[in-house]
């Protein structure tokens, strides 16, 4: 409703209506002006011959050019890009028909050159007789939702092909074949010419596990990253995923020509946490510019590698990492000799003379040995340790009275290698009895008892832990042994266990029908020695007759 303004006494009615009228249009036409020029949208309306008869201010805000440079002329040269300029023509034909436009999404080109994502409502104009006599819209600027819309697609593009390669990977397969199913599905998104598994380790070393890359770019499983890039990339992806353009450096050397040279413009990187801690990560590089500024602006905020693949590379890596720290552990303590050879005296229990003595490993870091033997063997390093500890326990053993047996403790896997084995107990001065642990089952016993013999006729065998619960009559019948050790469970206060006597006494009868002798260990108070020699029992060993001692303290015969 418009108010009309009082006419005065000397005033012609209707010329002031019409001038009511009018000043009420112009306001009108001024307020909708200022709505079109206000809105976000880019309003414009055409004429016949697609002149430019209404440009709004949103329109000037869109693509730059201002109603002054554009009214009464055609749209501005290179707006609609040549590729839809045919589409565009069409459309326009079609809109001029009646035909309206609503939602179609196109790419339009702004007065500085930027490209930019445009969904078109349009529709024709008509004059009072309903001729057509121009068209008009708006567009609107969905160039964000575009983006987020490709970035979303990205993802679950990324998402799918994770879960394309966990679905084919077995959970039986190492660590190594989880991770290179990962790069090569990650490799078949387009644009994606770099795709690799990093394990970190040392605090600062990148071993690269399973990598899938174009030629040339020097990137492949088993190699290390320059340690200069591998600490940048920890201290980075503390902070979670991110992505940065390829900058190469001038401590990168031949390495960092060669990605130059491989084209690499762009890499992101999603971090793999197990239990709060960093063990490693998914890498992805690209040579495309436009997929690398995709990967710089947007990939660290969308995109988490680490999401899918966690479930399936976390544990592993977090267990490859630990076992590869563990090797590196052990194989330091063989290099620097941090561990030395203790030895406890062996008994004859009739007599108190001192006939043999067992060597044992003491490591410098006071960690209890079995620990460490069990850390090594995980690790796969068990034989180089046992080796190493028998030569020092061998070397050391020369300083021990003459005329007394060695008794050494090893697994049945060195004897897989007896070469080794014989080089190394080729030096000793004294036979040696070799006790075997039962920490692996022996396979094939002829083969083992053939190891045995090629070792030489001053090496012998004991049973370790028999009554324990690990020995068994079965494996003692099928090794043969010189000597079977009753274990210190079975020994602790027998002297007051009748139980623990009976089975003494039968293991007494066992070992004279199979020709071996008995050696009763840990043996810690006078009633238990002499209830062990009424049982008929021939030698002991235990804190009773000596605790184990480096062999400077000499330890001597117990009467």
């Amino acid at each position: 409703m418009f108010a009309a303004p009082d006419p005065s006494e000397n005033d012609d009615p209707a010329e002031l209506d019409r001038a009511a009228v009018v000043s009420e249009l112009a306001r009108t036409t001024q307020l909708l002006q200022t709505i079109i020029d206000s809105s976000p949208f880019a309003t414009m309306a055409f004429d016949r011959e697609q002149r430019i008869v209404l440009w709004s201010g949103g329109a000037e805000r869109l693509f730059g050019w201002t109603p002054d440079e554009v009214l009464g002329k055609a749209i501005p040269a290179g707006m609609v890009p040549a590729g839809d300029r045919g589409s565009s023509q069409a459309r326009i034909r079609r809109t001029l028909k009646g035909a309206p436009v609503s939602g179609d999404l196109v790419i339009r080109r702004t007065k500085d050159g930027r490209e930019i994502a445009v969904e078109i409502h349009a529709g024709p104009l008509l004059d009072d007789a309903g001729r057509t006599i121009g068209y008009a819209g708006h567009m609107v600027d969905v160039t964000r939702l575009r983006e987020v819309e490709l970035d979303l697609a990205l993802v679950g593009r990324v998402a799918g092909t994770l879960a394309g390669a966990v679905a084919r990977v077995s959970s039986d397969d190492p660590i190594e074949t989880t991770a290179q199913a990962i790069c090569d599905e990650l490799r078949s998104l387009p644009s994606v010419d770099l795709a690799a598994v990093g394990a970190f380790h040392n605090g600062a070393d990148t071993d690269v596990l399973a990598a899938s890359a174009e030629p040339g770019i020097p990137i492949t499983a088993g190699a290390s990253l320059p340690v200069h890039r591998s600490r940048a990339l920890r201290e980075r992806a503390a902070s979670g995923p991110w992505a940065q353009e390829w900058d190469p450096l001038p401590e990168d050397g031949a390495w960092g020509r060669a990605m130059t040279a491989a084209g690499i413009r762009a890499f992101a990187f999603g971090p793999i946490v197990h239990g709060g801690h960093l063990d490693g990560g998914i890498v992805i590089g690209t040579r495309d510019p436009s997929f690398a500024r995709t990967l710089v602006d947007k990939w660290a905020t969308l995109v988490d590698f680490s999401t899918a693949p966690s479930a399936l590379l976390a544990e592993r890596l977090h267990a490859h990492r630990h076992q590869r720290e563990i090797r590196e552990s052990i194989a330091g303590i063989i290099a620097e000799r941090a561990f030395g050879p203790a030895f406890q005296p062996i008994v004859e229990l009739a007599s108190g003379d001192v006939m043999g003595h067992e060597a044992l490993t003491r490591f410098t870091s006071g960690r209890r040995p079995d620990l460490v033997f069990a850390d090594a063997q995980a690790a796969g390093i068990g034989i180089d340790l046992e080796l190493a500890t028998l030569e020092a326990a061998i070397a050391a053993a020369h300083g021990l009275p003459a005329g007394r047996w060695l008794d050494v403790n090893v697994s049945p896997q060195l004897l897989d290698d007896p070469a080794a084995l014989r080089a190394v107990l080729s030096v000793a001065d004294r036979p040696v009895v070799l006790e075997i642990t039962e920490h692996e089952v022996i396979g094939d016993y002829d083969a083992f008892r053939a190891a045995v013999r090629s070792l030489g006729h001053d090496i012998r065998l004991a049973v370790d832990d028999a009554g324990a619960g690990v020995a068994n009559f079965g494996h003692i019948i099928d090794l043969g042994p010189d000597f079977v050790k009753l274990d210190q469970s079975l020994i602790r206060r027998v002297n007051a266990h009748l139980g623990r006597q009976a089975l003494i006494v039968g293991m007494r009868y066992f070992s004279r029908a199979s020709g071996c002798r008995l050696v009763a260990e840990g043996i810690e108070t006078e009633e238990e020695r002499r209830t062990l020699l009424e049982l008929g029992i021939e030698f002991g060993q235990g804190h009773w007759y000596g605790e184990p001692e480096p062999v400077r303290v000499r330890p001597s015969a117990v009467n």
